[in-house]
């Protein structure tokens, strides 16, 4: 029987292995959660940054613990929890605003001057947001479509409010892809959905980042320059999520 400690360590060992390259992945994930976190990583110390990757491996383990049936555990008990969350919250510069957060500092800055009153929004800021082109909605979707044909997409599914659900078959494994591209605050939010447990709810499976402990599968910062990459890194998410289940097994079987 496989142990959350098991899992903690399996999920460390994958946080190191990104870290060892650079951190070649998360890099590319256009959440700027994510962004923010692997900053904040930089900020630290040596010992403080293997605080919060043993946190975020720990995080990593409870969002994965129904894989195997195992109790959830409280990772909020960690002692690193409460700064690394507080740190979250703190301003990181306009290239860690999200695309949505950008269209509402344009708006905003257009109402102000349309009003002839001094913005709250700095004209430097409002420029930044100009410059950065975020992918809409149907846009993505066609991207979508077009690059799940390299993982076995047959058929597309809508199912309302910008929710669709992608069908898909790669070697002899069948899953599905859940992706809303309705959300205030991201431009598209997915999740891998495997068969074999139809028992957990689907929004609480498989997403690369949430195996790293740094993130949600919540992209927000899609724009015209990282949109093909970015499609790529969504493909190799997908790839990573559904071998997730033997990878840990056969980690286990193989440090027992």
């Amino acid at each position: 029987m496989i142990s959350n400690e098991q899992l903690i360590s399996f999920f460390r060992a994958e946080l190191e292995a990104e870290k060892n390259s650079g951190w070649s992945r998360l890099k590319r994930i256009p959440d700027t959660l994510v962004w923010r976190n692997l900053k904040f990583h930089d900020t630290l110390n040596l010992p403080d940054q293997e605080s919060l990757l043993h946190c975020a491996a720990r995080l990593a383990c409870a969002w994965h613990c129904f894989i195997f049936g195992l109790p959830a555990h409280n990772q909020t008990e960690h002692p690193f929890w409460e700064r690394w969350r507080y740190a979250k919250l703190g301003s990181y510069g306009y290239e860690f605003e999200s695309v949505p957060h950008l269209r509402l500092v344009i708006a905003q800055f257009k109402i102000d001057a349309a009003k002839g009153k001094q913005s709250g929004v700095s004209q430097e800021f409002f420029n930044y947001a100009l410059s950065i082109r975020g992918m809409k909605a149907h846009e993505l979707r066609k991207g979508v479509k077009n690059i799940f044909g390299s993982i076995g997409l047959h058929k597309v599914e809508k199912s309302g409010g910008g929710n669709y659900v992608y069908h898909c078959k790669l070697e002899e494994q069948s899953f599905q892809v859940w992706i809303d591209y309705g959300g205030r605050s991201a431009q598209l939010r997915y999740v891998v959905v495997l068969p074999e447990f139809k028992k957990v709810n689907a929004l609480s499976q498989f997403r690369f980042e949430r195996a790293l402990g740094f993130g949600h599968g919540d992209w927000d910062c899609i724009t015209e320059l990282n949109f093909d990459d970015s499609l790529q890194m969504l493909c190799e998410a997908v790839r990573y999520s559904i071998a997730l289940p033997k990878r840990i097994s056969d980690h286990v079987a193989k440090f027992s």
